[in-house]
């Protein structure tokens, strides 16, 4: 078990980007695929090791699971000062909406120290493509005349 040492006051940025994976769900059997983006921006301060990660996701149902890995992306990764990592993953949920939500755990090179980083709240939705349309719209807001 990992003993951490202080909070977080290293600056990680966490971003994540869920789509919808229709070509591998399976809807009439409950079985909704979502991948999720996940980019890690290291500030310049110290380099940094992933050691591990917690992750919960709950279904539409609120049914609740978590998933802890002793690496990130199946590997422990060293992600120098100023520079970002990525990777994605899939996820099969029982419900069409969900959420993913965690932490993950890393070690900052030069003082050794061991810390958690959350994951953001991330909302999983299946969108049609007449939704998608209208969201960009609305997000957009009034256009200015030319």
């Amino acid at each position: 078990m990992l003993e951490l040492k202080s909070k977080n006051t290293h600056p990680i940025k966490i971003e994540v980007l869920p789509t919808y994976v229709e070509e591998l769900s399976r809807p009439l059997k409950n079985d909704f695929v979502f991948n999720y983006f996940i980019k890690i921006y290291n500030i310049p301060t110290s380099d940094i090791q992933l050691l591990a990660k917690t992750l919960y996701f709950r279904d539409g149902k609120r049914s609740e699971t978590c998933m802890e890995f002793d690496d990130v992306n199946e590997e422990q990764a060293w992600i120098p000062a100023g520079d970002t990592y990525e990777y994605s993953e899939f996820h099969t949920m029982r419900t069409t909406t969900g959420n993913m939500r965690g932490e993950i755990i890393l070690r900052l090179i030069e003082t050794d120290e061991i810390i958690k980083v959350k994951i953001p709240l991330t909302f999983f939705r299946i969108f049609k493509a007449d939704e998608v349309l209208k969201l960009q719209k609305t997000t957009q807001g009034p256009r200015l005349r030319e």
